[in-house]
């Protein structure tokens, strides 16, 4: 067994050492990092001239057993060696927890930027709770230099529940341009509460349109449409696609408009 074992050893060091190889960017002690789970150690003998780059953050990340550990000795450490990239935070908001990525922000705050893409990738982190922790995170720390587009919005909307779609529009709803899209992504995903914010904090911005309605009847049915009827219903368009929805699926009834 001792000789198998031993065999399995090597054989892992050397596809670890040999996958590193093919990417030249990549500093020979990450092989070392993954093979022997001895962050430490390994740091002090490399010192000061291994350049952290994305590719040696992501193969931080693929080490289940010691990888934040590393990561949190690699900014600890060599945090004026790392060149930071919009790739690689994307990667720490993918694969790490709130505790890395504040310390990333700590140390190089005024390099990182957030964008759309890393908050998407925040959204996707691999835990849910991580992955609703670091969102809350980056919005409430860089929330005003984020420019939330249209895709971010359709990504938090279908990865939250209504909890903490609520929080995200109560704190930067104001720096969101609302879109038809985005009108139709909460009709689509969110309950009326969500929507009732939405049609208070930008009601200019808002426009119902017939794309809007159908995603209503689609989701929340007549409580949704009630919503909209009552709070835009003058203009609202009602098609007759609209009016043969809701009956074939038969959730609700429309509510009787009176005569104009």
């Amino acid at each position: 067994m001792q000789d198998i074992s031993a065999t399995d050893s090597r054989s892992t060091v050397l596809t670890v050492l040999f996958s590193i190889l093919l990417i030249l960017a990549i500093p020979i002690a990450v092989g070392i990092f993954r093979a022997s789970g001895q962050p430490d150690a390994n740091l002090d003998r490399q010192g000061d001239d291994v350049m952290i780059t994305d590719e040696v953050v992501k193969e931080v990340a693929r080490n289940c057993m010691s990888g934040k550990e590393i990561m949190i000795s690699l900014l600890n450490r060599q945090r004026d060696n790392i060149r930071i990239t919009e790739g690689m935070v994307e990667i720490i908001a993918t694969s790490f927890d709130k505790e890395v990525m504040t310390l990333l922000l700590d140390s190089r705050g005024d390099d990182v930027t957030i964008t759309d893409k890393v908050v998407m990738a925040a959204a996707r982190n691999f835990n849910r709770d991580s992955s609703r922790e670091m969102v809350t995170l980056l919005l409430n720390r860089q929330g005003d230099n984020i420019k939330i587009t249209e895709r971010t919005f359709h990504t938090i909307a279908e990865t939250f529940d209504q909890q903490m779609m609520t929080l995200f529009l109560n704190r930067h709803g104001d720096n969101i341009k609302i879109t038809e899209g985005m009108v139709e992504i909460i009709a689509r995903h969110c309950d009326k509460e969500v929507m009732t914010l939405i049609l208070e904090c930008a009601r200019d911005d808002v426009i119902i349109t017939d794309k809007v309605v159908m995603a209503a009847a689609r989701n929340r049915g007549s409580e949704m449409m009630a919503l909209l009827l009552d709070r835009r219903g003058g203009n609202v368009t009602i098609t007759d696609e609209i009016v043969v929805f809701p009956n074939r699926e038969r959730k609700f009834v429309l509510p009787r408009m009176s005569p104009v």
